[in-house]
């Protein structure tokens, strides 16, 4: 569990721009939506013990599930899935390198930002190269970190009675309630917020490597779920308390630093170690998981068969050094084309969205069917009743959230995603069925359960 402790954190990538959009009203988005993330947590919980041999998560498990009826859905849903968790890579890592710049090298050239971004993806890999256990104990190390500095900067302004709650007056979205101007604000909130509220469902992304397998990963993504509804109910409306809704909506270091209990010492010394801790430990969440995936694509035979080799250590080698360049040659063409590079991150968590919102839409889907059609498949965990037909309501709803992204974030941003997408399946789906598959799952059959033997399971919890 320790590997995916990262998401909770993540909160504060996409704080800045909920509130900028939704105003107070953020602090309900941003509890309802972990609240949907929980429910849709358990229901993936039941389609990915499915196939405890098969890591990679939610998406290899919708592709499994969807096999029988279009090979083609599962592979966008695989696609998708990745794209949405690896550019979050991209994202962490600017944020760090524009922060290094900054006060390290104020006056340099915005390049300097992409160079020390890619230096800290290079770390990233160096890190996770080993195997999931070393990677284990960092994200430990830096959550344990991080949580105590974010806590002491968080709990200050509450034990100096520095909270203005009128900061929540009025309870509207910038420009007030007027139609449809509203609905589009929290329609866009809504989706920028699922990015991160949703995000539980990445520590089954390794459920195979679990010492205990199916067990350690329901339990695993049902407490980060539920942490998750805890921190995202509370930390968005203490945020707004503590300073002005300026500072929240301009990002994770402005925020930071007009914390009440920040100046001082605090300032030059804990607020650099709670920004520079969360940010790698939320980028390194992503490329444990990311680079799963996509080495579990490659060896069903729907990525590029290099990238499905293990190295000695057990790791994704070759797919955690894939997401570096494409990472790296993703942000070197933002900057080429964007001359604004505070934009950069928005751009491209409103393009990453649309692929993580097309993945879990066909993931929620795909369990029902999975209900439906092979309903005397061994399950590990059964969701609680109701879940999964739930589910097919939150399809709906996060579907017609990604029809209507644009209006809030940008059309240009999301045609990006969807031809980042398209070019990803295109290019980098190899073009026989058959290449480098190990061997096809019959989710009719009782042997979709069985265990993958070029997988050595390797105690994560």
């Amino acid at each position: 569990m320790a590997v995916a402790s990262g998401m909770p954190i993540l909160i504060l990538l996409s704080l800045g721009p909920v509130a900028a959009l939704a105003g107070p009203p953020s602090v309900v988005v941003w509890a309802l939506s972990s609240l949907i993330g929980l429910a849709m947590a358990a229901a993936f919980a039941e389609l990915v013990c499915l196939f405890p041999g098969q890591t990679g998560g939610v998406a290899v498990a919708t592709a499994q599930a969807l096999r029988p009826h279009s090979r083609s859905l599962g592979v966008i849903a695989q696609w998708s899935y990745w794209l949405g968790w690896t550019l979050g890579l991209a994202i962490n890592a600017v944020l760090v390198g524009d922060y290094l710049r900054q006060r390290l090298l104020p006056g340099s050239s915005s390049w300097t930002a992409w160079l020390l971004a890619v230096a800290v993806l290079g770390l990233s890999v160096v890190v996770n190269h080993r195997g999931i256990k070393p990677g284990a104990k960092l994200q430990a190390a830096l959550l344990a970190c991080t949580a105590v500095v974010a806590l002491f900067l968080l709990v200050m302004p509450l034990l100096a009675g520095d909270l203005r709650f009128t900061h929540l007056v009025p309870f509207q979205p910038p420009g007030g309630w007027t139609f449809p101007h509203a609905l589009v604000a929290l329609a866009g909130a809504f989706f920028i917020a699922g990015w991160s509220a949703y995000g539980a469902e990445i520590a089954l992304a390794y459920s195979s490597e679990y010492r205990r397998g199916p067990r350690d990963a329901v339990r695993a993504v049902l407490t980060m779920a539920g942490v998750m509804v805890a921190v995202y109910s509370l930390v968005p409306l203490l945020a707004l308390a503590a300073v002005e809704p300026n500072s929240v909506a301009s990002g994770p270091v402005p925020l930071l630093e007009s914390l009440p209990g920040s100046s001082g010492w605090a300032r030059t010394v804990l607020v650099p170690v709670a920004l520079m801790g969360t940010l790698f430990l939320t980028l390194n969440t992503i490329a444990i998981g990311s680079s799963r995936t996509l080495s579990q694509m490659a060896r069903n035979g729907e990525a590029w068969p290099v990238l499905g080799r293990l190295n000695r250590h057990g790791a994704p080698g070759n797919a955690l050094l894939f997401d570096l360049v494409f990472n790296a040659a993703v942000l070197a063409v933002c900057f080429l084309l964007n001359e604004n590079r505070a934009e950069v991150p928005i751009a491209l968590l409103a393009s990453a969205n649309v692929g993580y919102f097309a993945c879990l839409i066909l993931a929620l889907v795909a369990t029902w069917m999975m209900r439906r059609t092979a309903p005397g498949l061994a399950r590990p965990f059964r969701a609680p009743r109701g879940a999964v037909g739930f589910g097919l309501f939150l399809a709906v709803f996060n579907t017609v959230l990604l029809v209507g992204a644009g209006a809030a974030w940008g059309w240009h941003n999301i045609a990006l995603g969807v031809a980042v997408l398209i070019a990803n399946v295109v290019l980098l789906t190899p073009r026989h069925a058959d290449a480098g598959r190990e061997g096809e799952i019959d989710v009719r059959s009782a042997d979709a359960t069985r265990t993958d033997p070029h997988l050595d399971r390797i105690g994560a919890g």
